[in-house]
């Protein structure tokens, strides 16, 4: 899309923050047809998050990237932040790669408040993992990484499938059994676990602690 924009010049910000949305406001966007964008942590969003959210997790990097693959090009978005700053920050990051229509953004808890549809995500460590992969009720393990991560080891028996891949197709195995993902650091896991859910899924775990977390419990990976 660079040649086009380039060719008819960009629009020029004026660098404020998006507005800060009642939950009623919230609720007539995503009927219209906006998308909520939850950048907060992990951990926050699996704890409680807005039904049908994408989190793209705003802080350790790479969130325009992230944001740009699974967020269809054009969708009006309703940030999810912890507050006013991080707010602005991700609409300024987003505008970077071209996502210039933010309605405006609402804290989790205003909208939990409000009686609006919640979800939870429910997380685990190693230990807890290990217990759940013994049959005959093993899940579907998912590495969200990236290739050459996959290169250096893998959760045993894992299934790979990059997490942007999610946003346009869900392989079938994940719809017929409990799915557990995992990266590197949970931030990646958990833009997969809400993919999932927004598709429908409702058995997802999330595992933050990933192939290190894994290893320093004892236990060896795939390679």
């Amino acid at each position: 899309r660079l040649r086009e924009i380039n060719r008819t010049g960009p629009r020029v910000l004026d660098g404020s923050t998006p507005p800060r949305l009642q939950p009623d406001d919230v609720d007539r966007e995503l009927t219209a047809g906006s998308r909520a964008l939850d950048v907060r942590e992990a951990k926050a969003y699996a704890t409680g998050h807005l039904r049908g959210s994408v989190v793209v997790p705003l802080r350790g990097g790479s969130f325009s990237v992230r944001m740009g693959w699974v967020v269809p090009w054009g969708t009006r978005l309703v940030l999810v932040a912890e507050d006013e700053t991080a707010a602005g920050k991700a609409a300024t990051k987003a505008a970077g790669v071209g996502y210039e229509d933010v309605a405006g953004w609402a804290t989790f808890e205003s909208l939990r408040n409000a009686g609006m549809p919640v979800s939870t995500t429910p997380i685990v460590d190693a230990e807890e993992l290990a217990r759940r992969m013994e049959p005959p009720d093993r899940p579907i393990l998912l590495d969200v990484r990236h290739p050459p991560e996959w290169e250096e080891g893998t959760l045993p028996g894992a299934m790979t499938v990059e997490f942007g891949d999610l946003s346009r197709e869900i392989p079938d195995e994940l719809r017929r059994q409990p799915v557990i993902t995992y990266c590197a650091s949970g931030a990646r896991a958990a833009v997969a676990a809400s993919l999932l859910e927004r598709a429908g899924i409702d058995s997802v775990t999330l595992f933050p602690g990933g192939p290190d977390e894994w290893r320093a419990s004892g236990r060896p990976l795939d390679r």
